[in-house]
């Protein structure tokens, strides 16, 4: 039987200490950067998912959440709505396709968008 093995790199800022010797749930959100597959000699293979951490959650054992810093980039969030937008919509597009052609419309609306949202 494969085997299947998750590697979490990168590091997500807490707001304040863990307690030693206390249980905590932890949920992550990542992109999976890299898939590693070795052979383990019997026919068999063992995947090594590299996933970078965006983001984190902490609940502690009486189920209070310490909220987590949010390092992702402006741009990553920009990039993941638009696909999650892309995938509700039901889009025939492909993903970069997609993702290129909201751009564009950004870009050639952002004078609107800025007096829209009252930013100046």
């Amino acid at each position: 039987m494969n085997s299947h093995t998750i590697k979490i790199s990168n590091s997500a800022e807490i707001p304040e200490p863990l307690e030693m010797d206390r249980t905590y749930k932890i949920s992550l959100e990542g992109d999976c950067k890299d898939i590693k597959k070795s052979s383990d000699d019997n026919g068999e293979y063992t995947y090594t998912y590299n996933v970078k951490l965006l983001t984190a959650e902490i609940e502690d054992d009486l189920g209070a959440t310490l909220k987590i810093v949010d390092k992702k980039k402006q741009s990553q969030k920009l990039r993941q709505q638009i696909e999650f937008t892309r995938l509700e919509s039901g889009s025939p597009l492909d993903k970069e396709e997609y993702y290129n052609r909201v751009m564009t419309a950004i870009r050639h609306n952002l004078q609107n968008i800025i007096q829209m949202e009252k930013i100046n």
